[in-house]
């Protein structure tokens, strides 16, 4: 692995980290509705995506000038305006580039300007939420995703976008579920708080459903060109993957039909393992966004 592979990988990580978040929370504030819990949520965890919003735009804005380096070999690449203008106008992955720029600017100003300080909305959590959404799909124009032309080449797209807006979604919301298990503690705000998280396990079993089947297709239209190499570095990391996936969707199935179940009867067990298991979704999934920040760089099969 070299440097500029693991620079080229770690500002993959930030960029789909931060979009995924920005989706995710914004998505699920937008399921919690209108109340106080929603205003409460979204004045804790404005700060976060405010910041969330600024790294993603600066991660983003050095994608291309590593894809320039990475084409020509050479880190010095990566100052080369003539080099740069060529990748940015003259390759697909330029003009995905290009577009998702523009998007995550848009979501930025969103964000940014999306609450005032008293806690008011500019621009509601679903709207914000749809920006979010957009603002994944140029992720979904360059890459793996563009192995393919014509018909096949739109159905990967497609399932990639999807893929996308479903890991956005369980990863990003879960910040804003771990609120309203707080919330959930005070008499108050319990029917608030019980009406949000339904909500959340019932658009997250979509979500997960969702996830586990684009993923599959995903995979196989990249790997299926090429056949199955279990040589291939691409193949060894895409393994790790599905076990981190598969160990964040077993923690989710045992805080729905477990922990979430034993709430009225063995409360603060149950909280607590919830609250546990939902942070260790957070830490493997952000292990697996590490893992697909490389995994984009990588051939399918060894080459010959």
């Amino acid at each position: 692995m070299t440097a500029l592979f693991a620079a080229f990988a770690a500002t993959r990580f930030i960029a789909y980290a931060g979009s995924l978040l920005l989706f995710g929370a914004s998505a699920m504030l937008a399921l919690t509705g209108r109340a106080s819990l929603a205003e409460s949520a979204r004045a804790r965890l404005q700060g976060v995506l405010r910041v969330a919003a600024v790294v993603t735009v600066v991660a983003v804005l050095f994608l291309l000038p590593l894809q320039a380096a990475s084409i020509a070999e050479d880190p010095q690449a990566m100052w080369n305006a003539s080099m740069l203008n060529t990748v940015a106008w003259q390759t697909r992955y330029g003009q995905a580039w290009l577009l998702r720029v523009v998007a995550v600017l848009v979501l930025l100003a969103v964000v940014w300007t999306g609450a005032r300080a008293d806690g008011q909305r500019r621009v509601s959590a679903g709207w914000q939420a749809a920006i979010a959404g957009l603002a994944l799909a140029p992720l979904c124009l360059s890459g793996h995703a563009a192995m393919q032309e014509g018909g096949a080449g739109v159905l990967h797209a497609s399932v990639d976008f999807i893929h996308c807006l479903a890991a956005g979604f369980w990863l990003g919301a879960l910040p804003v579920f771990l609120h309203c298990l707080r919330a959930w503690e005070q008499p108050e705000s319990r029917a608030q708080a019980g009406r949000a998280l339904m909500r959340f396990s019932t658009a997250g079993h979509v979500a997960v459903a969702l996830l586990l089947a684009s993923g599959t297709l995903n995979a196989w239209m990249i790997i299926a060109p090429a056949g199955l190499d279990m040589g291939a570095a691409y193949t060894q990391w895409l393994l790790l993957k599905i076990a981190l996936a598969l160990a964040m969707t077993a923690l989710a199935v045992v805080n729905r039909y477990r922990w979430i179940r034993r709430l009225r009867t063995a409360r603060v067990l149950a909280l607590a393992s919830i609250r546990r298991n939902t942070v260790a979704e957070l830490v493997l999934g952000a292990v697996v966004l590490a893992v697909v920040g490389g995994l984009g760089l990588m051939a399918p099969a060894q080459m010959s």
